[in-house]
């Protein structure tokens, strides 16, 4: 009789938590309420809605925060051992709080309005850019959130520019006919080892692709500042996996919160979670069979042209690879495999001292905390990412980074990161990757 009471609240209240960024290490599904489609959470106006996030002191609380998911349908930000961050409708805004403290959990405020959040978040552009732009030869700036158009005349200018170790090619095409394109960085010498960088593959985490194009950036314009590990090195970056899904959180502000990718899955629902797509322990902890859910992980491993895209054109390429990146936002971790259960890879302490080392350089050059571990046994198991994949073809190095978010300097708690953010995450990104070089050049043939 209370869960049928509390079902028919939440009917009336339109409560709406919106998952949003690092949901890569969710834990298991939980039922959707009757009557209650997840992608239509989405498609609602946040005016008023807030960041929640609920400290969680340990076993006891964490089963507190569980009996609540049991009666009420709650979506989460990102979770981890020590909090869980939520987003709620304004509408749902007091009965979610008196649900919390009817269950001593402690919480804080962590941004006020998320609408107002979304609307300083991308400013337009100035003319004085828009003519810089012109001049240069493409429009792709740091100092703002770009379309996908804009991010692929970039990519097209650096074609063009350094033709002598840049090759673009184009791997695939999106449900909605967009182009999946990467960048191949020639170190100039045969039978070099590479590195994979990748961004996007998740719709709302915009900072995760501009950090992707800073880092892409560094390796062709500045190329001679390079240090030595990165010029003997060839890099594949594609810094946008998820195209559509990128484009539609841009279209408009009800859609900002939009994560998986557009394909046709149902007639009530679009999108598979791209990042739930990929072969190696596909279907298990961390997914849903739900169409209708952020985390859907699609109808069988692969199913998705983002995802098929990525394993046809990185498996050509292994064992040369050995390296893989996968930028994401945020939390501040350096994650390795396994994603989709408890146990390590038998090199898991490789793994781990080459994160502390980026992690350390990230303090030193940003003042900013990165956490080193394992996805599952760090946050949460969540089945068929792109590492776990990458690292069961072999390649050495397999990395999830999310990147700012809590605790940056003076900054919100959030995937809604303003544009004075971009190179920071940008420099952050590039330590990752410089680490990572240098890992695979020291390292034993």
């Amino acid at each position: 009789m209370i869960r049928a009471a509390l079902w028919l609240f939440v009917g009336v209240a339109s409560l709406v938590l919106v998952c949003v960024c690092a949901e890569e290490n969710a834990q298991d599904e939980r039922d959707v309420p009757p009557g209650v489609n997840h992608a239509d959470h989405l498609e609602n106006d946040s005016t008023g809605a807030q960041i929640l996030s609920v400290v969680i002191r340990g076993v006891a609380d964490r089963k507190k925060f569980e009996e609540i998911r049991k009666e009420i349908y709650l979506d989460v930000l990102t979770t981890s051992k020590w909090a869980v961050d939520i987003l709620v409708q304004k509408s749902s805004l007091d009965y979610t709080k008196h649900l919390l403290k009817s269950a001593d959990l402690e919480f804080k405020v962590l941004i006020e309005d998320i609408q107002k959040q979304m609307e300083a978040e991308n400013p337009p552009e100035s003319k004085e850019s828009l003519s810089r732009s012109s001049l240069r030869g493409h429009g792709l700036t740091f100092d703002r959130y770009h379309s996908v158009d804009t991010m692929y005349q970039y990519m097209e200018y650096l074609n063009r520019t350094y033709s002598d170790f840049v090759k673009l090619e184009d791997i695939g095409t999106t449900a909605e006919g967009r182009t999946l394109r990467v960048l191949y960085i020639s170190s100039g010498q045969p039978n070099r080892k590479a590195i994979w960088i990748d961004g996007g593959i998740h719709a709302r985490e915009w900072v995760a692709s501009a950090a992707v194009l800073w880092v892409l950036s560094e390796l062709t314009e500045k190329r001679e500042r390079l240090p030595e590990e990165m010029r003997e090195l060839d890099f594949v970056v594609m810094p946008m996996v998820n195209p559509d899904g990128y484009e539609y959180t841009r279209a408009r502000r009800s859609t900002r919160l939009w994560r998986k990718n557009r394909a046709p899955v149902s007639s009530a629902c679009a999108g598979v979670d791209v990042n739930r797509n990929f072969e190696h322990g596909w279907g298990g902890h961390g997914t849903s069979g739900e169409a209708c859910r952020d985390t859907y992980r699609g109808p069988r491993p692969a199913s998705e042209r983002e995802t098929q895209a990525i394993v046809n054109y990185a498996a050509k390429n292994i064992p040369k690879i050995q390296g893989f990146l996968t930028f994401h936002c945020y939390g501040q971790y350096i994650l390795y495999p396994w994603g989709y259960d408890k146990i390590l890879p038998e090199d898991h302490a490789d793994l781990q001292r080459v994160g502390e080392i980026a992690a350390q350089r990230i303090k030193e050059v940003g003042d900013v905390n990165y956490t080193v571990g394992s996805s599952a046994n760090l946050l949460y198991p969540a089945a068929g990412g792109s590492d776990d994949w990458a690292k069961s073809k072999g390649v050495k190095y397999a990395y999830t980074v999310e990147l700012r978010g809590p605790g940056y300097p003076g900054g919100l708690n959030s995937f809604f990161l303003p544009p004075e953010q971009i190179i920071p995450s940008g420099r952050d990104a590039f330590e990752i990757v410089r680490t990572v070089a240098e890992a695979i050049v020291l390292q034993p043939s």
